[in-house]
């Protein structure tokens, strides 16, 4: 079993990677519930009682890598949430 600080660790050795690796694009990552729960929980005082909060499922949480910092730019969204936000849809068809 992971102890947390390893947890966060691994979280932070593969989004720099994937950063690296596509440092103009956008990359999605998919990860259990614990697991950003506790990365977000590690990275600061992005969200008071992060670990308390009932994550919705296929929740989505955004991330902006700058200049080696990592940015919390939204937590726990859902699908059209994440749709009328970031692709402009006000519909409630999502496209796919």
């Amino acid at each position: 079993s992971e102890s947390k600080e390893q947890v966060v660790e691994r979280m932070l050795r593969a989004i720099y990677k994937y950063h690296k690796r596509f440092p103009e694009g956008h990359v999605l990552m998919v990860t259990h519930g614990g697991t950003i729960k506790t990365f977000l929980s590690a990275m600061g005082d992005w969200i008071a009682g992060v670990e308390d909060e009932r994550l919705k499922n296929a929740g989505m949480t955004i991330l902006e890598l700058n200049d080696e910092k990592i940015e919390m730019i939204d937590y726990n969204i859902d699908a059209k949430e994440f749709a009328r936000k970031y692709l402009n849809n006000e519909t409630e068809e999502i496209p796919i």
